[in-house]
């Protein structure tokens, strides 16, 4: 017998992180309380900042088991979360950019530790390539395997801007960052709140959850590490954060509980490697803005194939299902009773990396073949291989059919479909050497 109660479908270069934050739960879910994800795309770990994990799956599931100091609302508009806390610019001269992050009082970790500003401190410890050298956790110059080994340390803005060492306030609720000058969108950080205390527990060899005053302890002593830049306790604290969350098996009996402490509306319960992930509602959550709906439960499951998916949304086995379609698959969803079908812009895009030399930092081997290096025939090649990627062809066989205006895109930082300035903006930054035919683009790579 078919289950008739509402499922959803929604179609487009949309991501589930997107599609959970705003899409209204299933009727499903106000009856049994869970609420069944698709994403073709399987996890891979659990910490999508450390190099090698930054895929949009393993951001999902940080996106619901963690909450910081601002969010995209579903119409992409950035939003302050002042549930949390707040931040104001407080120095704002050419060579001294300051930013005071201040937690709102009362909010707690799910094993029910107040956060601080001290837990905002671990953006430094992590990002910081002056503290790492300092504290003996990494030269990033030298290209030391780092401590850390954070994909930001390359390229994120604390890691390229940041200076000194934070300043925390007397009631250490506030800490002020300092950078050596402001740059674009100061306010899309990394800076954020982690469980200091669980990691360091986790490192002084614990392997459950901890009393309130215990873990307000071991805040306190990994607070003394940071200041006191003690290399031992703060490397531990390192491969945990690096090493810790890479498994996409999850179970009570093998993992440590101490790595699942956050601050999001949702707890990790387990995982099954390429199968799914089951998530909790945190009984404790008052980090961020209420969740909607009755929903005690998130289950996300990969499925690559989309046609079994459409087959498990008409039998009721799936409540949301996320992902780029086919003109015949949109047809398919489109004949399912009790399934409602959304289609939209998305922010998300495939891209094609070439890679050119060893990852700076990571401990990674050296790349040695045709496109290593930044010699003249190691770019002609690398632009000649992009300029023959059939990317029109793409687009015609694969988008063309659902949503015949999409074009292709030339640019990561501008869409092309909406801003009036694109063409300029392309010629200025190189990308307009990619644009035309893809008969005059393979005539252009020989």
């Amino acid at each position: 017998m078919k289950n008739k109660k509402l499922r959803v479908v929604i179609i487009g270069s949309l991501s589930i992180l997107l599609a959970a934050s705003t899409v209204t739960p299933p009727a499903s879910a106000a009856k049994n309380g869970t609420v069944i994800l698709h994403e073709p795309n399987p996890l891979t770990g659990f910490n999508y900042n450390v190099t090698g994990f930054n895929l949009v799956t393993n951001g999902t599931i940080s996106y619901l088991t963690g909450s910081g100091f601002g969010y995209y609302d579903s119409s992409r508009t950035w939003v302050p979360n002042t549930t949390f806390g707040s931040y104001k610019v407080t120095s704002n001269k050419a060579t001294d950019f300051r930013v005071q992050y201040t937690v709102a009082p009362g909010r707690v970790w799910s094993d029910g530790t107040p956060i601080t500003g001290i837990d905002l401190l671990s953006t430094h410890m992590i990002y910081s390539r002056d503290y790492a050298k300092a504290a003996g956790l990494g030269d990033w110059d030298a290209k030391d395997k780092m401590a850390f080994n954070a994909a930001g340390l390359s390229s994120s803005t604390y890691s390229s801007y940041q200076i000194g060492d934070p300043i925390v306030s007397a009631d250490k609720m506030s800490v002020t960052f300092k950078y050596k000058q402001k740059f674009p969108d100061w306010w899309l950080s990394v800076i954020g709140a982690r469980p200091v205390h669980a990691w360091t527990l986790a490192a002084e060899g614990k392997t459950e959850l901890q009393s309130v005053s215990a873990n307000e302890a071991a805040r306190d002593r990994w607070y003394a590490a940071f200041k006191a830049k003690d290399t031992d306790l703060l490397t531990k604290i390192g491969t945990i954060w690096s090493t810790g969350y890479n498994s996409p098996d999850v179970n009570a009996a093998t993992t440590n509980p101490l790595l699942w402490v956050g601050n999001g509306g949702f707890s990790v319960v387990s995982a099954i490697k390429g199968q799914s992930v089951t998530l909790k509602a945190n009984p404790l959550y008052n980090s961020g803005p209420k969740v909607s709906g009755d929903i005690k439960n998130i289950i996300q499951k990969f499925v690559a194939d989309g046609n079994p998916v459409v087959q498990a949304l008409g039998n009721g086995e799936v409540s949301l299902y996320s992902g780029q379609q086919t003109a015949d698959g949109v047809a398919a969803l489109k004949k399912l009773a009790g399934v409602t079908t959304i289609g939209g812009l998305g922010g998300a895009y495939e891209h094609v990396d070439l890679r050119s030399g060893a990852y700076k930092g990571a401990g990674g081997s050296p790349y040695t073949g045709l496109f290593a290096g930044n010699g003249q025939k190691a770019t002609d090649l690398r632009r000649a291989f992009l300029l023959c990627v059939p990317r029109q062809e793409i687009v015609e066989k694969l988008i063309t059919p659902i949503n015949s205006e999409i074009p292709v895109l030339r640019s990561v930082t501008v869409p092309s479909h909406e801003d009036a300035k694109y063409s300029k903006v392309i010629a200025a930054n190189g990308s307009a050497y990619y644009v035309g035919s893809q008969a005059s683009l393979n005539k252009r790579s020989l």
